[in-house]
């Protein structure tokens, strides 16, 4: 352990990704021309703050649909009860309470998807997270105003998640004179903050509001859950409020006279993310190394950087300590060593066993379908009331262990293998037809499989996108699943393609109104980059030729380079062949997908010049 001395002490940088400022956020010090709120912190000479304007505030990248009218909330086709085993468990989530762990201890649980918690210290307040959405944190800390009126002096991110730091705006509001929190975080956020702002942030975007149930209807004939907590409540505008001190090794500190260690920990994040601990009062804070659930050592979302081994090295740093209490990033709050041991020796147990399997399996030349088939928990575990798949299913865990470890090929046909398409095509053929496999499929729903009938109705669909009868099985084998898995990540991404391939819902409308939001003061440049992944390529073979793009008001250079089918952006070329001219506002709408580049030609937003190939452009971004 080292002292305060040893802290990396983060002198703050522009980011070349999304900076953003919230103009509906009561921030102390904070406004567009002042950024005093993050550099008091760091207590720089004035001339650091002049240098560092741009940065303030970067939004979450998973942001609530607040404002967005989803047609599922009066158009969604009947969806179906859930499980019983699954609503009763999502039921512990149903009331909002504080928990008392000790007499300086209060986790916050059931306010929202995540568990935070505040420490009450000497002469303030420390939180440990922060929650989502600001609205459920400011529910939360009323609750402790009740009993304390001391500031938050301090909060520490055991990772930067969404749902781990979009609250910390409801806990930064600043009484006269009182200095605004020091913000921990572990090494490597800016990293994530990166990841999350990248070419896939729409991808990113829809597979999490897919997974939480987010476009659901709630209640048990849509989403009852997110199985680790409540699907997020998406009210207030979660907003990251960077570190101001960066942990990178195991660090003692003492703040507000509570005596407490920051421990950099492998989690749901492997290369970012920490527990704290405190000695004196024998509470440990896991983040998200435990969860309430069966671990989620991998998700179907899909992170590179998510590890089991991470977590197993995690837990036995927890069991080392020797814990009377656990506040785990998500589920129940563990009281009592017992208890304690118990939850974390049966994690680590099921994690270690998976890794082993799995290992044993892939060396042996099995594929994941095949670990599926032959991989049994031992009944210990498997009966486990605090390791069961309510969040993430078993055979997801071995399907992402076995990616990271083999890649693709299960088999060597793997390799020579058909595509979807063309196979499905064969075997509609070899099964009859189209009708004859609906058939099949309608029979398969009758007889109570419906994993089945799903895979013989998107057979069928892949040979013929347009039989709509095909689909309407697809849909209706989705609903029967998800009526009876246990799995609320299942249920949610199986009744959300529902409302989505039904027509009921159009995800672009809210993700390009995230987007829209999210990157309005992204630099022009960055988002000029991106448009590297909307190249349609085929439009573009053969082409070679490059435009300079002038965004009103902006006296920097901008040319895209067309070469071949790919897109390059540049602040300098040798030479240009035409021109294009646009102001910021239609720039983001482009950006987000909410206009073409077409049809703001056509309605005069966008002006080309030149010749050949290069009034051909709208053709070629997608």
């Amino acid at each position: 352990m080292v002292g305060p001395e040893g802290l990396e002490r983060q002198r703050p940088t522009v980011f070349d990704l999304p900076i953003r400022h919230s103009d509906a956020m009561a921030l102390p010090h904070t406004s567009k021309n002042s950024v005093a709120y993050i550099f008091t912190i760091i207590e720089e000479p004035i001339q650091m703050i002049k240098k560092l304007l741009s940065m303030t505030l970067i939004s979450a990248a998973f942001t609530p649909l607040a404002g967005v009218v989803f047609a599922s909330q009066t158009a969604a086709p009947n969806l179906g009860a859930a499980n019983p085993e699954l609503v009763e468990f999502q039921q512990q989530f149903e009331d909002e309470v504080l928990v008392t762990v000790g007499p300086k201890v209060h986790a916050a649980f059931g306010y929202e998807y995540s568990n935070f918690s505040f420490i009450e210290g000497e002469d303030g307040i420390i939180a440990i997270d922060t929650g989502w959405f600001p609205d459920a944190t400011a529910r939360a800390m009323a609750q402790l105003r009740q009993t304390t009126q001391k500031p938050v002096v301090a909060i520490i991110y055991t990772h930067v998640h969404h749902d781990h730091y979009g609250g910390a705006v409801a806990l930064t509001q600043k009484n006269s004179g009182q200095k605004p929190p020091v913000i921990y975080g572990p090494k490597g956020w800016r990293e994530m903050v990166e990841y999350t702002s990248s070419v896939l942030f729409p991808m990113i975007q829809q597979r999490a509001y897919a997974q939480f149930g987010m476009i659901l209807p709630r209640g048990e004939n849509g989403t009852v859950g997110a199985g680790i907590g409540k699907v997020p409540t998406g009210k207030g505008t979660p907003v990251f409020i960077a570190p101001s001190v960066t942990i990178s090794e195991p660090t003692a500190v003492t703040i507000a006279g509570v005596r407490m260690e920051m421990i950099p920990s492998p989690g749901d994040i492997y290369s970012s993310h920490m527990m704290v601990w405190l000695p004196d009062e024998k509470v440990l804070f896991t983040g998200d190394v435990l969860g309430g659930t069966f671990p989620y050592i991998e998700t179907a979302r899909f992170e590179m950087d998510r590890h089991p081994e991470g977590f197993v090295d995690s837990i036995d740093v927890a069991l080392a300590l020797k814990p009377d209490y656990l506040v785990s990033g998500h589920g129940r709050v563990l009281l009592g060593r017992e208890d304690v041991e118990d939850v974390l020796k049966a994690t680590r147990d099921v994690i270690q066993y998976l890794i082993d399997q799995v290992d044993r399996l892939t060396v042996k030349g099995y594929s994941a379908d095949q670990m599926i088939d032959e991989i049994v928990l031992p009944p210990r575990l498997a009966n486990h009331p605090d390791l069961q798949p309510h969040y993430h299913r078993v055979e997801w865990m071995i399907r992402g262990m076995y990616l990271k470890r083999a890649g693709f090929v299960g088999d060597v046909l793997d390799l020579a293998t058909l595509t979807e398409s063309q196979e499905s095509q064969r075997l509609v053929k070899l099964l009859g037809g189209g009708k004859a496999t609906v058939a099949a499929a309608k029979k398969a729903l009758v007889d109570n499989d419906p994993r089945w009938a799903a895979r013989l109705a998107t057979y069928a669909l892949h040979a013929d996108p347009n039989n709509r009868e095909a689909l309407q099985v697809r849909l209706e084998a989705f609903k029967a699943i998800a009526s009876d898995t246990v799995s609320a990540n299942e249920r949610n991404y199986l009744l959300s393609a529902v409302l989505a391939e039904s027509g009921a819902f159009d995800w672009s409308k809210p993700v390009s109104t995230v987007m829209a939001r999210d990157y309005a003061d992204q630099p022009s440049s960055v988002l000029l980059e991106m448009f590297r992944a909307r190249v349609i390529p085929e439009q573009a073979f053969g082409k070679d030729f490059a435009v300079k793009i002038a965004i009103e008001g902006e006296t920097a250079p901008h040319y895209w380079q067309v070469s071949d089918g790919i897109l390059r952006y540049s602040d300098s070329v040798d030479s240009v062949e035409g021109s294009v001219k646009m102001d910021r506002a239609t720039l983001i709408k482009l950006f987000a997908g909410q206009t073409t580049l077409e049809a703001a030609v056509t309605d005069g937003s966008v002006i080309i010049h030149g010749k050949g190939d290069v009034q051909g452009l709208p053709d070629i971004i997608d």
